[in-house]
């Protein structure tokens, strides 16, 4: 989940939408995957809309 959840966050950030450090470490202690069903989990990490 780690580097999955960091090249997310990186990309996020380069683009410009993730802005606040409180948001990024938030989304350092959550994993995304525990959010979504469990056909999808495997595409968590994706900048997606499920």
């Amino acid at each position: 989940m780690r580097k999955e959840m960091i090249d997310l966050i990186r990309y996020l950030k380069k683009l410009g939408y993730l802005k606040d450090p409180r948001i990024e470490a938030a989304m350092m202690e959550l994993d995304r995957a525990d959010f979504v069903s469990s056909e999808v989990r495997d595409r968590a990490y994706e900048d997606i809309a499920f």
